[in-house]
């Protein structure tokens, strides 16, 4: 089960996406939605529950949560480490800094 947005962490333009299987937190990710643009953040998936679709579930549910507001672009903020998981989840990268 994935809970996108709705969780607000202390300011309004920061909002958590917590997944869970069989109700036990598996990952979460955090979103700033900005009208037509979401960024994704700190996406990360407890040990246990790794290698089971839990991390590209995180940024496709912040997807899906910021199309419904309207949101056509998206930005990671990314290590070179998790840029697959981006892939996975259906993001394209255009430019990766060093």
């Amino acid at each position: 089960m994935l809970r996108p947005g709705g969780a607000h962490v202390g300011q309004p333009f920061v909002q958590a996406c917590l997944a869970e299987v069989d109700g036990v937190p598996a990952g979460a990710g955090l979103a700033g939605p900005t009208g037509r643009h979401v960024g994704h953040a700190d996406i990360a998936t407890l040990h246990d529950h790794r290698r089971q679709g839990v991390g590209p579930a995180v940024p496709q549910a912040i997807l899906r949560d910021g199309r419904t507001t309207g949101a056509y672009t998206a930005h990671p903020h990314s290590s070179q480490e998790a840029l697959p998981l981006f892939e996975q989840a259906g993001l394209r990268t255009r430019w990766a800094g060093r």
